[in-house]
């Protein structure tokens, strides 16, 4: 059995006492990580909708036109790009289909990739990509259009990928490393519940083997005794969080991807995540027995390990009452803003 990477852990990277002066950062993207950075000054061009549940969109978008002439001038310190998929084609809509296709074809021309590549890393620019898609693959032919990033960040980082460097040409090469999942970690105010009336809690798609392996095994828990409460169908949010509060673990097999909101909302709640091993082996930061309860598919111990879990309350306690600090730490938008900008800008190593 394949076992994943345990990410150390965010708050390792060192304080930013040892920091110098501000560093000027542009992120293009959905969401802007290095808001709340006192060390930061940031421009962030929106690109859309965010995903991260209770994220809210930018009240201004930085102008094109300023953004445009400080990377001509060579001003920022740091660029972060986000990952496009060339290939995808789940969207519904035509326009951006249309779009990647042009972008992909002009991208893979000679001169274009020069002279983007060239005005991008101008002076001592760092140009870096946040890759969250859910598969596991490294986008390689978008990386081969993005010569001049150094770091690629990556979600659902293969064990096998990480620390790897990517090189094309006379390129020094991008290197990949993990990208943890970030949550508005401030819209999960809901108290957490003092009496746990369920054992295992499960709401959401059933779209993926390993879910539907997972709730079959877990409903024959039933038969002894436990309190197994899975929604047929979709829960508000308010209502959803409530209930994953009052119970002790929280189901939380891979869906699309391994890495999922799910686990990180479930601990902000006081319910410990019940998660499968992932295989392939991927980059994660779950402590069996500390953080989350993980079980193997291939094992088909779920029942096993659910079982030993729950008749161990008093563990249990002590693993809910650390669970929200350990998101805040690591997962909270200001954590994974800290945790790229102290590897790009801040590490010692390379």
């Amino acid at each position: 059995m394949q076992r994943a990477t345990i990410h150390p852990g965010i708050k390792s990277i060192g304080p930013s006492a040892r920091r110098g002066d501000r560093k000027e950062v542009l992120i293009v993207g959905q969401d802007n990580l290095f808001v709340d950075l006192p060390d930061c000054c940031v421009d962030h061009v929106c690109t859309g909708r965010s995903i991260t549940p209770g994220m809210t969109p930018p009240a201004v978008s930085a102008g094109l036109a300023n953004v445009g002439g400080k990377i001509l001038r060579g001003r920022y310190d740091l660029i972060v790009l986000p990952a496009v998929d060339f290939r995808w084609s789940h969207d519904a809509s035509c326009r951006k289909r249309w779009l990647r296709s042009v972008m992909s074809a002009l991208a893979r021309l000679a001169p274009v990739s020069a002279i983007f590549n060239r005005t991008l890393a101008r002076r001592s620019t760092q140009i870096i990509v946040l890759d969250r898609y859910d598969s596991h693959e490294v986008l390689l032919d978008y990386l081969q259009c993005v010569k001049s990033a150094r770091y690629c960040f990556k979600t659902n980082l293969l064990a096998e990928d990480s620390g790897r460097t990517v090189r094309f040409g006379k390129f020094p090469g991008c290197r990949l490393r993990f990208l943890p999942y970030w949550l508005a970690t401030e819209k999960y105010s809901l108290p957490v519940a003092q009496h746990k009336d369920i054992d295992v809690f499960f709401a959401g798609d059933v779209n993926s083997p390993e879910r539907q392996f997972s709730l079959a095994a877990l409903r024959q828990l039933e038969n002894e005794g436990f309190t197994i409460h899975f929604a047929p169908q979709r829960l508000a949010f308010t209502e959803y969080l409530a209930v994953m509060s009052r119970s002790w673990l929280t189901l939380s097999p891979q869906g699309l991807g391994y890495n999922g909101f799910r686990h990180y909302e479930s601990m902000l709640v006081g319910s410990i995540p019940l998660i499968n091993r992932p295989t392939p082996a991927i980059v994660h930061d779950f402590a069996h027995g500390r953080n989350s309860f993980l079980y193997s598919i291939e094992s088909r111990d779920i029942q096993q390990v659910a079982r030993a879990a729950l008749r161990d309350k008093p563990q249990l306690s002590r693993i809910v009452a650390g669970l929200r600090q350990f998101v805040i730490e690591n997962h909270s938008i200001e954590a994974v803003g800290r945790y790229v900008l102290d590897h790009c800008l801040f590490s010692a190593s390379p």
